[in-house]
């Protein structure tokens, strides 16, 4: 074999090597990075899904004030459940070096404003389920729990969602894109 033929197959070989490094630099940073936060934003946001649509049906089955306080009591309880996740949320940091990690960092980060919504991030401010307590404090006041204040309490249940959900997509779309970008 020629010395051509050698250098040629030993430039083969070498550049099979970088690709396959490079593939699994890609597949490292998505599973030890992109991964793990769209966990984590993934649970609380099947929290926030799961636990709305909870408090949707007690709303409705309220009839009297003492329902209507174990309601805010629950949504208090639940507040305490989620500082784990939220946490995880708030100390969040995805450092970004690759361009194409910006806008999954940035869609995150504009989910957590939106369940957090705070200055400070502060893992105690469950901003959605403290304005659903003020909200429904406001429509379904202890001695007047009506049809009509249950409807206005269904569309602030169907906002609060709405909102969640918008960010929520925006992140699943990048984390899509980005996982057919790295390992597919």
């Amino acid at each position: 074999m020629s010395t051509l033929a050698l250098a040629l197959g030993g430039l083969v070989d070498r550049s099979i090597q970088l690709i396959r490094a490079r593939h699994d630099h890609r597949k490292s940073l998505f599973d030890n990075c992109i991964k793990p936060v769209y966990d984590v934003v993934d649970g609380v946001h099947s929290d926030y899904t799961k636990t709305f649509g909870e408090y949707r049906t007690m709303v409705r089955a309220c009839a009297t004030g003492d329902q209507y306080e174990a309601l805010v009591n629950r949504i208090a309880d639940d507040m305490t459940l989620t500082i784990p996740l939220r946490v995880k949320l708030t100390k969040l940091r995805i450092h970004v070096s690759h361009e194409e990690l910006r806008t999954y960092r940035d869609r995150v980060r504009a989910y957590v404003k939106c369940v957090v919504r705070s200055h400070r991030e502060s893992l105690y401010d469950n901003a959605a389920r403290l304005q659903i307590i003020a909200e429904l404090d406001r429509l379904l006041r202890l001695d007047c729990i009506s049809d009509i204040a249950k409807k206005r309490a269904d569309r602030l249940f169907d906002r609060q969602l709405r909102s969640l959900n918008h960010y929520f997509a925006a992140v699943v779309d990048e984390f899509e894109v980005l996982r057919s970008r790295l390992i597919l």
